[in-house]
Parts: C-alpha cells; sequence; structure tokens
C-alpha cells in the first residue's frame, strides 16, 4: 500500500521531501503552550493570506527529532490537509524555518469550550442549553467529515481519538471548530491496522480504546458524549485519584444522568446523552449527522446560530475577547452559518509534484510558496504581553499507553454507513487566456503595413544606386 502521509510536501518542498526555509510570518503572541508545542499568532506579510493573522503550531526544539513526535506532527498536517469543513480548523501552510518546523492553520478568535466551562464554573452560571446543543452538533458534523473524507477513490476511515472539551474551538465570531489531529488515528494505513498504543486522555476515551481494541468514528462519538455531559454540568465525568480508576470507571461504571446535577434538562436530551455514552458501540449514534439530527429541536434558529454562539462566548469571557481585538487591532466580525453541511460529498485535493499542500484560498487556487532563495524581512520578536485564559489551538500532549492485545469484537467492527462526506471548497474556474479587443487588433495590422511600406521604400532607394 502507498504510504500516504509520504506522499504530502510542505510548501517550498524538493521533490526529495526536504523542507525549505520560509520567513513569511510575523509572531505577533504566544497563544498556547503544551507538552509538545507551542501555538503562535502570527501575521503573514506575504503569500495567499498576507496582512491576515494565522495560528502558528510549532513543535519544541528538543522534541523536533523525536521519531513519534514527528511522525504525530506529520500525520497532523497529513489528516488537516485533507479536510476542509466549516467546522475543522483550515490548514494554509506547513514547512520549516530557522525556528524550527511549523504547521500554519487558520486563527479562530475565541478559546476552547474547556476554558469556556471553565469560566462558567468559576462564575457558577450554567451554559444555556442551546448554545451547548450548538456547539456539539457543529463538533459532531466536523468529525462526521473526517470520519468519511475519501482519498483516492477510497475512504481514510480517520479517527480523532482525542476528542475533549480542550479540542473543540469556540469563536467570538459565531465559529465552532474541531482542532487538534495529533494523534489521530487513519484506519486505511498498514502501520495503524495493529497499533498497540492508546493515545488521548483516559477521561475522554472510548471504552474499546481504553481496551486496545480495534476502533471506528463511534469511538470519537463516545467521547463527545463526554464533553456534551460536563458542558451541561460544567463538571468532570470521570475523575478519579488516579487514570487507572478512571478507565476502570469509563469501562464498568454507568454515567450518573445529567439530570441529577441540572434540573433544566429535557428528557430528549439525557436520552441523547445516553445513547451517545453507550458502553456498547452499536448502541452508539451511527455517525455525527445522526446526532447532529437529534440535536437540532434544541439548537437556535439557523439565522441565529452564529450570534448566539458569538454572544454567549463573549460575555463569558470578556477578558479574552477584548485582548484578542487589542492584539490583532481588528474588531471581531460575527461569521454567520451559510448552508448546513452534510449533503454533498467532500473534495479533497490530490497531493502531485506541481500541487504541493493544499492551501485553504477560498477560490481553491494554490499560491505561489516561499522558497530558500527567497529574501524577505525578519520577523519580529514575539510580543511579552500573556492572554488571559488564551488557548486558542491547544496542544497538550496526550497520555501514551502500551495497550495489550485484544481480540477484534464484532461490536466495534466498522459501521457502514450511506453518508458521505460533507462539501467540500468549490472547484475553481479554468483560467482563460486574455481576449484582444478588435481596437487593439487594428493597430497592431495598421504598425505592420507601415512597417512594410517603410522596409520596400528603403529597398527602392538602395536599388537605384
Amino acid at each position: 500500500m502507498t504510504n500516504l502521509r509520504a506522499s504530502w510536501r510542505p510548501s517550498g518542498a524538493g521533490t526529495d521531501g526536504t523542507v525549505m526555509v520560509t520567513h513569511r510570518y510575523d509572531p505577533v503572541a504566544e497563544i498556547g503552550v503544551g507538552g509538545m508545542g507551542a501555538v503562535v499568532l502570527a501575521r503573514a506579510f506575504s503569500g495567499p493570506s498576507a496582512g491576515e493573522h494565522v495560528a502558528m503550531k510549532r513543535l519544541l526544539p528538543h522534541l523536533a527529532q523525536e521519531p513519534e513526535v514527528l511522525k504525530a506532527f506529520l500525520d497532523e498536517v497529513y489528516v488537516i490537509s485533507a479536510l476542509h469543513h466549516p467546522h475543522i480548523v483550515e490548514s494554509l501552510d506547513w514547512g520549516e524555518d530557522s525556528n524550527g518546523r511549523f504547521l500554519v492553520m487558520q486563527f479562530v478568535p475565541g478559546d476552547s469550550l474547556r476554558a469556556l466551562v471553565h469560566a462558567r464554573e468559576a462564575a457558577q452560571s450554567p451554559l444555556p442549553i442551546d448554545f451547548i446543543a450548538e456547539v456539539v452538533a457543529c463538533a459532531a458534523l466536523g468529525l462526521h467529515a473526517a470520519h468519511t473524507v475519501e482519498a483516492e477513490g477510497r475512504r481514510l476511515g480517520i479517527v480523532h481519538q482525542d476528542v475533549s472539551p480542550a479540542n473543540v474551538l469556540v469563536g467570538y465570531d459565531g465559529a465552532v471548530k474541531v482542532i487538534d489531529f495529533g494523534v489521530a488515528r487513519i484506519l486505511s494505513r498498514d502501520e495503524d491496522s495493529n497499533a498497540q498504543t492508546i493515545r488521548g486522555k483516559f477521561g475522554y476515551m472510548s471504552p474499546e480504546q481504553i481496551r486496545g481494541m480495534p476502533l471506528d468514528h463511534r469511538s470519537d462519538l463516545f467521547s463527545l458524549g463526554v464533553v456534551l455531559w460536563e458542558a451541561l454540568t460544567l463538571c468532570r465525568l470521570y475523575q478519579a485519584r488516579d487514570e487507572f480508576e478512571v478507565a476502570r470507571m469509563v469501562i464498568n461504571e454507568d454515567p450518573v444522568s445529567p439530570s441529577e446535577l441540572r434540573g433544566d434538562i429535557p428528557p430528549e436530551l439525557e436520552r441523547i446523552v445516553q445513547r451517545c455514552l453507550s458502553k456498547s458501540t452499536e448502541l452508539r449514534y451511527a455517525d455525527g449527522r445522526e446526532l447532529a439530527r437529534d440535536l437540532e429541536p434544541f439548537r437556535p434558529e439557523f439565522s441565529q446560530r452564529a450570534e448566539r454562539v458569538a454572544s454567549i462566548t463573549r460575555a463569558s469571557m470578556p477578558e479574552r475577547f477584548q485582548w484578542i481585538e487589542s492584539v490583532t487591532q481588528r474588531k471581531v466580525k460575527l461569521v454567520g452559518r451559510t448552508t448546513e453541511p452534510g449533503d454533498a460529498p467532500q473534495r479533497v485535493r490530490r497531493v502531485t509534484s506541481s500541487n504541493k499542500l493544499p492551501a485553504a484560498n477560498a477560490d481553491g487556487s494554490v499560491p505561489a510558496f516561499a522558497t530558500a532563495n527567497e529574501q524577505a524581512p525578519a520577523p519580529h520578536s514575539i510580543a511579552a504581553q500573556p492572554a488571559p485564559h488564551l488557548i486558542a489551538a491547544p496542544i497538550a500532549q496526550p497520555q501514551s499507553y502500551p495497550a495489550q492485545p485484544a481480540q477484534p469484537s464484532s461490536a466495534v467492527a466498522p459501521q457502514p454507513s450511506s453518508a458521505v462526506a460533507t462539501q467540500g471548497p468549490k472547484p475553481h474556474a479554468p483560467r482563460l487566456p486574455p481576449t484582444k479587443s478588435s481596437s487593439s487588433v487594428a493597430l497592431r495590422v495598421v504598425a505592420l503595413v507601415l512597417v512594410a511600406l517603410i522596409a520596400l521604400a528603403i529597398g527602392l532607394a538602395l536599388g537605384s544606386r
């Protein structure tokens, strides 16, 4: 089988896969630090994103050459570059400069659902149910796009493996994005088919993930059910003194009904939570789109969804919102929903030698990338001003534990689904040669005639001598 990751190249990459150096991003402020890397808010001063703010994810220098860390980084580049969906953060570029390897993603002015839950917990103010339903439904649709994406005519079988409140980004502009595919598993790849490593956070893992059993997309839906439970109650669902006790609770104990901690939860919403958290994969939702459909009655009116998300998020974290506007020196504008994704197949650009890494241009075009020979101004130093509660793209290193081999279970066999991936970017129209106006053609004809007459006159004069 073709090594899918090896077929992807960074911007400015050579034919042998070497990474060229680029200096097109001016760091503004550090917006997140984790065990594997850091996320920096930067401003692009050349290329297709010139003048825009982007989020740069960098490997920490002492981990940059670690094989497992580098593999996780390259896997994330591959996965996120293959996904184009309104509820998944877009990749724009990746490469290497004097500070090491980086992945450039769209900057969403906002914070993680985890930070938002913590803020509401401190204020002792529960999140509105319609807000929670909207955020979780959007995350479910984003995960559905990842689960069903295809490349080269086959489904990749991407499982996020690390769905948690920290990896659901909620924007002050109303956007909801799933982020951090750093430990995602690609089921279609031979090297992952018999993987014996558990990656993720125990409190959000599915029972089959903790057991080290074969996974499918329904494992992510269990994790999203934990996110839904915690957003409703502002409490941790699985919490104990050590991780082994947490794992035992996930495998053996039935979750507490969220209505025991919050009295205004409708019975139908509680049924949705319980179905997500079923120990049996067969009893869970078939896919993320089905979950989003069940949440539809609890979501705001379609025309008000982005405004509702933005208003609740801004009111919950005013200091963070003010910091975003001050550091970017721009007003955060509302980004409305377009059409509800889920009915059209998603297009995935295949990487070739002439089309390195797909960029997130609106027209689908691939920009010219910087190379090692390109001269660019040196970036300024990172601003020292800390961000309040800033976790724009959390990258905390998830736990990795060796798993005991387990016999495949029919309960976790991949569920066939007639649902297709969601709509991707529109193909750009072919560029046509410019047309010539009739006046310009006439002028050229006259000029040619004059040149011919002058040449004839000169020839006659020379002949008469």
